[in-house]
């Protein structure tokens, strides 16, 4: 191979990991540290629009429940980024746990700790909305409690969702979940 071949395979080599290090600078989100949405978190301060739409507040759940899905509608259309934060009242350390989507499951490890922790006491489960640009602007939040009985439901459990008036349901059965 000729001088010129080489030099003209570096110089390739040499442009082109320039532009995929441009790329991933460019493009590369920042990483979330629950510590900086914290910081920027003060209770009772008023904040964005965010609805928690299941579990309920004051929901209780039996002990042998499988871990639920916390589902939320963030209005704020910047929030990008959330931090579900559970306080107990056992006067340990909270939970923390960073989500990308409008919903987070409990790992079963998880869910045990927050069951055992919130057995016959309320925890507060608290959503922050965040963009990832800024994470020490909390740009919306919503608060519900939970907490677990100590007594078990000891059948199975049957749940079905049906739009009322059930006429409706008929119709559309899509909504049926």
């Amino acid at each position: 191979m000729s001088k010129s071949v080489i030099y003209r395979v570096i110089a390739i080599t040499i442009v082109v990991a320039g532009i995929l290090v441009t790329l991933l600078i460019t493009f590369r989100k920042p990483v979330l540290r629950i510590d900086d949405i914290l910081a920027g978190y003060q209770e009772g301060a008023e904040y964005g629009v965010l609805t928690i739409k299941y579990p309920l507040d004051e929901t209780l759940f039996p002990p042998e429940i499988i871990a639920p899905t916390f589902r939320w509608k963030d209005k704020h259309v910047k929030s990008d980024a959330w931090l579900v934060t559970i306080r107990f009242q056992d006067d340990k350390d909270r939970m923390n746990f960073l989500s990308r989507t409008t919903e987070w499951t409990p790992t079963n490890e998880q869910w045990q700790t927050i069951k055992h922790r919130s057995l016959e006491k309320k925890a507060r489960v608290t959503i922050l909305g965040v963009n990832h640009a800024a994470p020490k602007k909390i740009l919306s939040a919503a608060s519900i409690s939970i907490n677990t009985s100590k007594d078990e439901v000891g059948a199975p459990i049957f749940y079905r969702e049906v739009n009322l008036p059930f006429i409706d349901a008929v119709k559309d059965p899509s909504h049926i979940r």
